[in-house]
């Protein structure tokens, strides 16, 4: 694992920097949306500016990757920061959205780089590379989320509580430079452009939206969740992104070692349906223990579904397809960045977030259920 560090020490720092946006947002979130005097569904709104974002990013990731290289990606984190010294100022809706339109348009830009990136590292060194990077977003998502909560808890200010966060972003843009992890991958990229294979890019998105869905559950509405649902106060409540993180980044350290004994569509199934479970207990559970525990074991289970799925996509799709085909699902897969913040806060003040995080597990089980199977297909026949 040491050797694979080293072989994408630019991704991992990109995916860190994004790592520490999104826990200080999940972390943060409860004292943001009273700040700026936003109720369940406009925070799901405010959110969406995000997601919007992020979609506009991704439709000129792919061209960003191929003229600026590991620039885009440097630039992604750099912005990132930025985004982050702005939220902890916005005091009004307009503030908060135009700080989350920012955050996303990094979030679409750097996700699509690194993941491209990823997939040509892969490929070159014929092993797999995904689930360690990501593991790295996931364990700097839970380091800011408890930073955060702690934070709020001793009473520190807001805007110098993101203004600290702000500084780790951009100091994590100094690694992402030159060729560094990157060694050889020129030589990989296809001049010419290959069909996307339709059955592909449909499974693997619908597998994306899930995927995204459930982490984005955590982001906004976990820390929440707990605060409100349960009577938690400012620090056990960040405990919820805090475990969510934690179980993301351990479950996809351990999917390195778990592939050497399943394949990744198998993985995948069974990681969803333990995810499926992990959310319905979250929901349902009538104190905080249960509700951790439910927490965890959807993190556990949701860590893999994003980097497994990528990891199908981008085999499936070859060589000369890849590209395209990975930028494809992740564009179908920020749909959930689109429908899930307002369908989980309408879902919300209609009958509380019990029902909405029941949404979320009963999309997680159509992964075992149908939608695994087909993606493992067409991987196959890619």
């Amino acid at each position: 694992m040491l050797a694979d560090l080293r072989l994408t020490r630019a991704p991992a720092a990109a995916f860190a920097a994004m790592g520490v946006f999104w826990g200080a947002v999940a972390a943060t979130a409860p004292a943001l949306k009273a700040r700026a005097g936003l109720g369940d569904a406009e925070l799901g709104l405010a959110l969406l500016m995000a997601t919007g974002g992020a979609a506009l990013a991704l439709l000129v990731a792919g061209r960003a990757d191929r003229a600026f290289g590991l620039g885009a990606t440097r630039l992604a984190a750099l912005a990132l920061g930025g985004a982050l010294a702005l939220l902890g100022l916005a005091t009004t809706p307009l503030a908060l959205a135009g700080a989350l339109l920012l955050g996303g348009v990094a979030t679409g830009l750097l996700d699509v780089t690194v993941n491209l990136r990823l997939a040509r590292l892969e490929a070159l060194a014929g092993r797999g590379l995904m689930n360690l990077a990501h593991g790295l977003y996931a364990f700097a998502y839970a380091g800011a989320a408890l930073g955060a909560g702690l934070a709020r808890e001793a009473g520190a200010a807001l805007p110098a509580l993101l203004a600290a966060a702000a500084l780790v972003p951009l100091a994590l843009a100094l690694p992402i430079r030159g060729r560094d992890g990157d060694a050889g991958v020129a030589e990989t990229r296809p001049a010419a452009r290959a069909a996307l294979a339709p059955g592909l890019v449909a499974a693997g998105g619908a597998v994306m939206i899930v995927g995204f869905l459930a982490e984005g559950a955590s982001d906004g509405w976990a820390a929440l969740h707990l605060e409100r649902t349960l009577g938690a106060g400012a620090a056990a409540g960040a405990l919820g992104p805090v475990i969510l993180g934690l179980a993301l980044g351990t479950g996809r350290i351990a999917a390195q070692a778990l592939l050497r004994l399943a394949d990744e569509a198998r993985l995948l199934r069974a990681a969803a349906g333990l995810a499926a479970l992990g959310t319905a207990l979250a929901a349902a559970a009538p104190g905080l223990a249960l509700t951790y525990a439910g927490f965890a074991a959807m993190g556990l289970g949701a860590s893999v579904v994003v980097p497994l799925c990528l990891a199908l996509v981008g085999r499936g799709a070859g060589e000369a397809g890849r590209p395209r085909a990975i930028a494809a699902v992740s564009f179908i897969g920020y749909g959930a960045f689109f429908f899930g913040p307002p369908l989980m806060g309408l879902l919300a003040e209609w009958q509380g977030l019990r029902l909405s995080f029941a949404a979320v597990a009963a999309s997680l089980a159509l992964v075992p259920l149908v939608l695994g199977p087909w993606l493992a297909r067409a991987a196959g026949r890619g």
